[in-house]
């Protein structure tokens, strides 16, 4: 009698049309085409903002590690300004980083006029592991009081700095204040300006060197035992680098000087300051092109 009676509902059926079991997983194929063309934008977004800098890899959740693991480890460097282009191939310092130093990769962003961050510059430039500032091929030599502060408050919490020649030497507007101690502070400054009553600053007439002697201060470690550049000019037939130098003086650890092979008069080459947790370095030469071997030394000792 019991046989005749209606069948009850399958409780394993449904368990799997509620939403659970092999259900579920039908659902997810059901709408494939949806969610895989979706995943694989997010996923094509994601690489496209780690390789152009706009985001770091290491700070996206979840799949950070992964993104830096396949795209390399490359270093944020941002650039403000124009630095000097010489006649000689792969001589300008994007073109030297960009081959890579000491198997180091680096992402460098390139941003011509200082005056694009004048508004909320702390947010733009928060992310990037190193900052070069290098005005050579412009006139304008200043930056903007926003980014002045937001370039002392980077280095102060651990950020890297490199100022090269004249750059920044000027804050936007203020043409009769000169030198890095009046653009940034005195504790920060690498070097500082001397300004004649009778004449313009130091910091913002160049000397050009036509053969100019780049030797190693102290015999600095980290130059690797390069103590001078050209190291033999009588034997190579070279005199010396065309450097173009200012008459600044150092303010803090002076790694390098550069000498007129002509006239023997010194100036300052290379100094390095140090401001809370962060690092500057100054370059007293425009043609940083002309040492790449001591820029790579340089760039390893701040973000390796």
């Amino acid at each position: 009698m019991y046989d005749d009676a209606p069948a009850g509902p399958d409780p394993l059926a449904s368990y799997a049309d509620s939403g659970s079991g092999n259900g579920f997983f039908d659902k997810i194929k059901a709408h494939s085409e949806v969610w895989i063309p979706l995943v694989l934008i997010i996923i094509l977004f994601l690489f496209l903002s780690v390789y152009f800098g706009m985001i770091d890899a290491k700070s996206v959740p979840l799949v950070g590690g992964l993104l830096s693991s396949i795209m390399g480890d490359y270093k944020q460097i941002l650039l403000v300004g124009q630095p000097w282009d010489g006649p000689y191939q792969n001589d300008t310092i994007v073109e030297i980083m960009q081959q890579g130093l000491n198997g180091q990769k680096y992402k460098i962003k390139q941003i011509e006029s200082a005056q694009n961050f004048a508004h909320n510059p702390k947010n733009q430039i928060k992310n990037y592991d190193l900052i070069i500032l290098d005005q050579t091929m412009l006139s304008d030599k200043s930056i903007p009081p926003d980014l002045s502060k937001a370039l002392i408050d980077y280095v102060f919490v651990g950020g890297k700095l490199i100022i090269v020649g004249d750059s920044a030497i000027y804050l936007t507007g203020r043409s009769d204040l000169a030198g890095l101690p009046a653009t940034f502070n005195e504790s920060m400054a690498p070097v500082d300006c001397m300004i004649p009553i009778d004449s313009g600053p130091k910091c913002a007439t160049p000397i050009p060197l036509p053969y100019g002697v780049w030797y190693n201060a102290n015999k600095t470690k980290i130059f690797q035992g390069i103590d001078k550049i050209p190291p033999n000019p009588f034997i190579q037939g070279l005199q010396g680098l065309p450097f173009t130098v200012f008459d600044v003086y150092p303010q803090d650890d002076e790694w390098a000087y550069i000498q007129d092979f002509v006239s023997k008069n010194t100036y300052t080459g290379i100094v390095k300051s140090g401001y809370g947790l962060g690092k500057v370095i100054y370059f007293n030469y425009q043609e940083v092109g002309l040492t790449p071997s001591i820029l790579e030394y340089v760039i390893e000792e701040l973000i390796g």
